[in-house]
């Protein structure tokens, strides 16, 4: 899933993500709604910086935790990189 996709997937502006992404902009409540409609495993995080659930992301049914849960267990993505963004999303 690139970029475009994930935008059309979350129902977001490419724009917008992308500002959100470049840390120009703050996810917004409208936003952390699409978010959590569509990945709820990562609202806590998202919103004040709670922990994500492994098992969580085991037994849910949507792409990117189990993509997320996928990168984390191989390292290819590092948890304490997550924690350290966590302050550019509130």
């Amino acid at each position: 899933m690139n970029r475009d996709d994930f935008a059309r997937w979350l129902e977001l502006d490419l724009s917008r993500l992308r500002n959100v992404e470049q840390l120009k902009a703050k996810v917004n409540e409208e936003e952390f709604g699409k978010i959590g409609s569509k990945m709820p495993e990562f609202l806590l995080f998202l919103a004040c910086g709670g922990a994500i659930s492994l098992d969580d992301l085991r037994k849910s049914n949507c792409p990117i935790a189990r993509l997320a849960l996928a990168r984390i267990e191989s390292r290819t993505i590092k948890i304490d990189l997550l924690a350290s963004l966590r302050q550019y999303l509130r």
